[in-house]
């Protein structure tokens, strides 16, 4: 865009969410190449089958960015993640899936506002617990991030991983 429309572009804030370019060639470029970043956004039931459809979009949206080696990992975790959100938020929880240039990452927001979870020390043969120490192994980094009407609790898998694979 030459420099007037580029600036009137910007005064009604366009450019926040349409990269501009300064001529065809480059323009052509930004839409031939990879975007950036992709956000996929699902909105989830309040029940326990969330969890099956969380692992299912996951795993498709995998397939989709062709990534199709971190399909059966980043279902687990999003599975995994949605499910606690249902049972200890006791919402209907909200997952966005993010392809970034080196990673995915795996987020689960819910409405429960409370000391963020950490993965707990179990002893062989409890049952249940085990969720977030199956995502720790997994991930290549998580953690949660408070808002004042609950929390996001997030996960990123390296494109390219050397963590464990729990394929069956």
């Amino acid at each position: 865009a030459d420099a007037h429309l580029a600036e009137a572009l910007h005064t009604v804030r366009v450019d926040e969410r349409v990269p501009l370019a300064v001529d065809y060639s480059a323009a052509r470029g930004r839409v031939d190449a990879p975007p950036d970043v992709v956000h996929r956004q699902v909105k989830l039931p309040n029940f326990s089958g969330a969890s099956v459809i969380a692992r299912s979009a996951a795993a498709n949206a995998c397939r989709d960015w062709e990534l199709p080696d971190l399909a059966p990992n980043a279902g687990l975790i999003a599975g995994e993640l949605v499910l606690n959100a249902v049972e200890h938020a006791r919402c209907a929880p909200q997952m966005t899936l993010t392809l970034h240039s080196d990673a995915i990452t795996i987020s689960v927001r819910d409405d429960l506002r409370c000391t963020p979870p950490r993965p707990q020390l179990r002893c062989v043969g409890q049952s249940g617990g085990w969720g977030l120490l199956m995502v720790t192994a997994l991930a290549t980094r998580w953690g949660v991030t408070v808002h004042d009407d609950g929390k996001t609790v997030w996960v990123k898998l390296a494109r390219s991983t050397s963590r464990l694979d729990m394929r069956p």
